[in-house]
């Protein structure tokens, strides 16, 4: 039972990652709890999303070993250069990436001799290949990379 109830949060988080928009459980809530207006009969409609006991604890307990349990993402990389004022790029890069992508993960890497800005926590090749098609248009030389993944970056 318990290791049903953990596949079920496993799945439950996985599924609140998949759309770009949504990379995190907050987000997720965020979005489910903004009021939507039907334009045909003018009525509001809301959602509110609360969170038992159980599946707080689970959250606790995988934000926990998180950091130890890795698998296979993906991840766009936004930049990457090994130039004299490759720095000064990459914080250029994240700072104009934040300002149109507010919301999705946002990684800086230096492995001599390159500077890399990498954003996004994909769980499949399919929504690393739409978050590249969002931000192609801002970085045109963006590609998709794989990465390890943990728990904890799904969290984020």
């Amino acid at each position: 039972m318990k290791n049903l109830r953990f596949l079920l949060l496993l799945l439950l988080l996985a599924a609140c990652a998949l759309p770009s928009r949504a990379q995190s459980l907050a987000a997720c809530k965020e979005q489910l709890a903004r009021p939507i207006t039907d334009s045909v009969s003018l009525r509001t409609a809301t959602v509110t999303a609360t969170e038992s006991p159980a599946a707080r604890e689970a959250l606790a307990q995988l934000k926990g070993m998180g950091s130890r349990t890795r698998f296979q993402g993906w991840r766009v990389c936004i930049f990457s250069d090994n130039t004299a004022e490759a720095r000064s790029k990459a914080y250029q890069a994240m700072e104009s990436f934040k300002e149109h992508f507010a919301g999705i993960p946002l990684y800086n890497e230096y492995a001599s001799p390159y500077f890399r800005v990498s954003v996004g926590n994909c769980t499949n090749p399919e929504e690393a290949i739409i978050l590249l098609n969002r931000v192609n248009k801002l970085f045109p030389k963006a590609f998709i990379k794989q990465e390890q993944l943990t728990l904890s970056d799904l969290l984020k």
